[in-house]
């Protein structure tokens, strides 16, 4: 179990890395009158990494904002993010490190996890801007995370069509897959919004121990 565990805790890390080459959230529902999540504009609008205090992480770049439920939820170390874009937590000055950050082809900028059922939130963003196609869309960015899992050799994915749904006012489009490890059913919930030059991407994974949900970890969200 304890494999397992650590497992869940890195895999939306995994699948998020399938796609590099290229009103409150507890509110979310379809949208079904809209075909695919509204692109916004793209104002030009300058990267800056989320910030985390009290275990409360809050994005003015993509204005969203994510509250631990309690103690048992932690928010990774930065230089443990940093790690994952092989960033060395040196400057000083925050503004040289976002430029740096915001070069990347994939930027994580928060992983909130909860350590005793493997639950975790993972925000990235993938930069159009060193994508093969930087006018993709949300829905055939979410049709290429598709394909990649479903061309999986480890594991055997069910993914459904990608949808709209509303978290706090904005669109975005949503894709649920699941798959079976060890003995457990993994599900994994990726909601992807193009914002300025980025494709903003948050990944969902509940655990398989408790009755946790994507419903529940969406609460934590606004």
């Amino acid at each position: 179990m304890k494999k397992l565990l650590t497992f869940l805790t890195v895999l939306s890390l995994t699948l998020s890395l399938c796609s590099c080459a290229l009103k409150n959230v507890q509110d979310a529902q379809i949208d079904s009158s809209v075909p695919e999540a509204v692109t916004e504009a793209m104002t030009g609008k300058t990267f800056s990494s989320g910030k985390i205090q009290n275990n409360v992480y809050y994005s003015e770049f993509s204005e969203i904002t994510i509250t631990a439920p309690n103690d048992k939820w932690e928010f990774a170390d930065r230089n443990y993010l940093l790690s994952l874009m092989e960033i060395e937590e040196t400057a000083k000055d925050s503004q040289k490190k976002d430029e740096e950050i915001a070069k990347r082809a994939t930027i994580y900028d928060a992983l909130l996890s909860d350590n005793a059922t493997g639950s975790n939130i993972l925000i990235e963003y993938e930069n159009l801007s060193l994508a093969e196609n930087p006018e993709i869309s949300e829905t055939e960015y979410a049709n290429k995370i598709e394909n990649e899992l479903k061309s999986s050799k480890t594991y055997k994915y069910e993914v459904s069509d990608p949808y709209t749904v509303i978290i706090s006012s904005k669109k975005y489009t949503r894709l649920d897959c699941s798959t079976k490890i060890e003995r457990d059913n993994v599900h994994i919930s990726y909601f992807i919004r193009k914002t300025n030059k980025y494709m903003f991407v948050i990944c969902i994974t509940p655990g398989v121990t408790g009755d946790i949900t994507v419903e529940n970890m969406l609460s934590f969200i606004s």
